[in-house]
């Protein structure tokens, strides 16, 4: 606030820093500043033009365009005067999407679980208390006894490339698990006994590199993803059983001890309550699944099946659209509200290749000698485009392969002069 009794105008301690993100990621700037309170704050993208929402000393763009790439300076002001920051400069990369097939496929075989580096057939995997986690051969062991344990599994080496999905790309995460005494529901039990994540801490965040962290630690600040809050009893007590949520409250180093710092995406599927739940000793598996169904939206998904229990729910994402991860976490509300024990016998990851829906929407003769096709498409896909001379006979012939750039894509096929019919059609090349 200046000198004792005398009221000054701001002025900036620190500017913001250059900012390079791969497309769709989130950037953040920020700048530190002081000077009389209250300070304000109001971010200016290429020195004009106000950031929509800007109005901290902190600025977090999510999902970001190509079009975001600029500088971004930041007006600080008080009822004194003003004073603006260097601008700095927002660099925007394509993508390196993560191609499909198999991630990692860990069931334990070397009856370790912290064992570094992350490879295909070993993950990396911390917990809140070293003995509430435990490896032997072949599978991987829980213990939530009288308090929360958080336990968090990376599924990924680089700290800086996570599975990174393109348009069309689902993540799966399978894990085989069987939990041991299973929580009887008893008056003032909690709706939501185990947390199950799919996190990404690359950007931004900062990776665990050991145990000891706290149940409601983690490392979370910066970290973003998806949760899902299950009811976990012997008998559900609850309508809707699975709740679906993303990671919003960035700035909380709590990973997942409290669903404030989540938003809820919605719960499913309804006509549970007070049907059987869990039971001890079965075993079952986990999908955990994250599909890129545009360039703004995601479908998430989660199944539980083994025993008769077999119980699934999606939502659909367009707000916060996360598309990358690294990082699988579970937390266990202790014994009374979810399990004494939980045996893991298999944890895969996995990036799918899945049918996105597209249609021709246009198609004209610019002239006598050319016909021009457009199409819904998804940048950076292939595409064929195809034509035959009659439906009933003959085969479909390729006469380009044409890689799509947007969400919109043309191709015309010229040295038709004199062709009076022709049909044609687009398929998706994965």
């Amino acid at each position: 606030d200046g000198p004792v009794g005398r009221r000054v105008a701001p002025w900036i301690v620190t500017d913001p820093a250059d900012s390079v993100v791969t497309l769709g990621q989130a950037a953040t700037f920020s700048v530190a500043a002081a000077g009389s309170s209250p300070l304000r704050y109001q971010w200016l993208f290429n020195e004009k033009t106000p950031v929509a929402n800007g109005t901290n000393a902190t600025l977090l763009l999510r999902n970001v365009l190509y079009s975001d790439a600029g500088a971004y300076s930041v007006v600080v002001f008080n009822d004194l005067g003003t004073n603006t920051s260097t601008a700095a400069t927002l660099t925007v990369n394509p993508p390196d999407f993560t191609a499909p097939g198999a991630v990692l496929d860990d069931v334990w075989a070397d009856a370790a679980r912290d064992n570094a580096p992350v490879a295909a057939d070993n993950s990396v995997w911390y917990a809140s208390s070293s003995g509430s986690l435990v490896a032997d051969y072949n599978y991987m062991l829980g213990t939530s006894i009288s308090s929360s344990r958080l336990w968090v599994g990376y599924f990924t080496e680089n700290p800086l490339t996570p599975v990174d999905l393109a348009v069309g790309r689902a993540i799966k995460v399978t894990v085989v698990f069987t939990p041991i005494d299973v929580a009887t529901w008893a008056d003032g039990a909690t709706q939501r006994g185990l947390r199950i994540a799919l996190l990404n801490y690359s950007d931004g965040a900062t990776r665990l590199t050991g145990d000891g962290m706290s149940a409601s630690g983690g490392n979370g600040k910066n970290v973003t993803g998806y949760m899902l809050n299950q009811n976990f009893y012997s008998t559900f007590i609850v309508d809707e059983p699975m709740q679906l949520m993303a990671r919003t409250s960035l700035n909380s180093d709590n990973l997942m001890g409290t669903t404030a710092d989540f938003t809820s995406l919605g719960s499913g599927p309804d006509g549970f309550l007070n049907a059987p739940g869990f039971v001890s000793d079965t075993e079952y598996t986990i999908e955990f699944s994250v599909t890129r169904t545009a360039a703004d939206t995601v479908s998430v998904t989660t199944r539980i099946c083994g025993g008769d229990l077999d119980i699934s729910h999606s939502v659909t994402d367009s707000t916060y659209a996360c598309r990358r991860f690294d990082a699988f976490a579970i937390r266990a509300n202790r014994d009374v509200h979810a399990a004494r024990e939980f045996r893991f016998t298999q944890f895969k990851v996995e990036v799918l290749e899945v049918p996105v829906e597209f249609r021709l929407t246009g198609i004209g003769r610019p002239d006598s000698d050319s016909v021009k096709l457009t199409w819904e498409s998804v940048a950076q896909r292939e595409y064929d485009v195809q034509s035959r001379e009659s439906l009933s006979t003959g085969d479909w012939t390729t006469i380009a392969t044409v890689t799509a750039e947007s969400d919109s894509t043309t191709h015309t096929q010229n040295g038709l002069a004199g062709t009076n019919h022709r049909y044609y059609r687009i398929v998706n090349n994965p």
